[in-house]
């Protein structure tokens, strides 16, 4: 994980960790930069939302595809703002006693980004507070396999 997503999680006492399998060698053909980009606003809109417990990030193999899951047991995201969340200036919540700060285009750049490299980014989520929500990108694998060039 990055330091800033690290420094982020020590504030809020909240778990973050890789889980197990996850740091198997795999690489993708993808700009790295954007990626990275991608994986820092999932993991830190993560942490802002959670407020105990943790955020875990898994890395799997899938069908052809790398899939990246980005997990949290904080306040969810509702099925009617599932669509919203990932239209520019979409946020869950936009009362003027929110408790966090942001302009709601986080998510919708890093949907544009993973799907700009042919992926996928989506969300699942009860809705319920302290089960949390999980954000899922999935990339294709190129070449056959998971082994490619970095750009």
């Amino acid at each position: 994980m990055s330091n800033i997503t690290g420094l982020l999680a020590r504030e809020k006492s909240i778990e973050l960790r890789l889980e197990d399998g996850s740091t198997d060698s795999l690489e993708l053909q993808a700009d790295r930069i954007r990626l990275r980009q991608v994986m820092i606003n999932l993991v830190a809109n993560a942490i802002k939302f959670t407020e105990t417990g943790s955020v875990r990030v898994q890395v799997e193999r899938d069908n052809g595809c790398v899939r990246i899951a980005v997990r949290d047991t904080g306040m969810g995201v509702r099925p009617e703002q599932a669509k919203i969340i990932f239209e520019e200036f979409g946020q869950v919540d936009t009362s003027t006693t929110r408790k966090t700060s942001g302009t709601g285009l986080g998510l919708p750049i890093s949907k544009r980004l993973v799907e700009m490299h042919g992926g996928k980014l989506w969300v699942e989520s009860s809705g319920v507070p302290g089960e949390g929500a999980t954000f899922f990108i999935e990339l294709p694998a190129r070449d056959g396999h998971d082994r490619a060039s970095n750009e």
